[in-house]
């Protein structure tokens, strides 16, 4: 579907995984800093769901993103792991 700028193939569901982590990374640091205006919106008007975008709007996200969900993990700050993504696969 589209390469990173690591050099790593994203499916579909690749994509959708990271860019759930890093709007619930932003939410949290958002949140830890005071700031609820995203949480206030989403819990009173929802979410359109990024299950719903279609191809195009999610590599136009991921466009958006990807460096500040690479500062993430570069910063070791995700809130949590992604099982099948090869950011997270552990290298011997």
């Amino acid at each position: 579907m589209i390469v990173d700028k690591r050099g790593h193939l994203l499916d579909r569901e690749t994509l959708l995984e990271r860019i759930t982590l890093y709007d619930v990374h932003c939410l949290m640091r958002g949140m830890d800093n005071g700031d609820f205006d995203w949480v206030h919106k989403i819990m009173r008007s929802g979410h359109y769901g990024l299950s719903n975008y279609t191809d195009k709007q999610l590599k136009a996200e991921w466009k958006d993103i990807e460096e500040g969900f690479f500062d993430m993990l570069d910063e070791e700050r995700a809130p949590y792991m992604l099982d099948d993504d090869p950011q997270f696969v552990k290298k011997n």
